[in-house]
């Protein structure tokens, strides 16, 4: 005999976990809108990842919203580093938090420097 788990749009599972992570992620689709960055400035996708969390260098965050969901991030995985981002905007981990790029208050800020990226590329 076997169980099978079945999320709310249909998805079938093998495994209660996979299907509670996969209704978590369908919740949170804003996370999506937040860029994370490892310290060569390469952005991480898969930030779920214990092994990702440990090389976050550098958050962008753009707006309250998706800030809510970094925080039920942190809540259901226990990355608790960022809890210390409180705000929209450029977070940098100096070490031993994150603290928030001087300058960078919102989201125009946000889009104003990665306007500059994409014309120095």
């Amino acid at each position: 005999m076997t169980i099978e788990y079945i999320a709310f749009d249909g998805k079938r599972f093998q495994n209660q976990g996979d299907c509670e992570f996969y209704e978590w992620k369908c919740g949170h689709t804003l996370l999506d809108h937040i860029e994370f960055y490892n310290k060569d400035e390469m952005r991480i996708f898969e930030y779920f990842s214990e092994s990702a969390y440990n090389t976050v260098e550098k958050i962008k965050v753009p707006d309250e919203p998706s800030l809510k969901q970094l925080q039920d991030l942190a809540d259901y995985t226990g990355f608790i580093s960022y809890e210390d981002i409180t705000s929209p905007g450029i977070w940098v981990w100096n070490g031993e938090n994150f603290i928030k790029k001087e300058g960078e208050n919102n989201i125009n800020d946000i889009n104003a420097d990665e306007n500059k990226e994409n014309k120095n590329s």
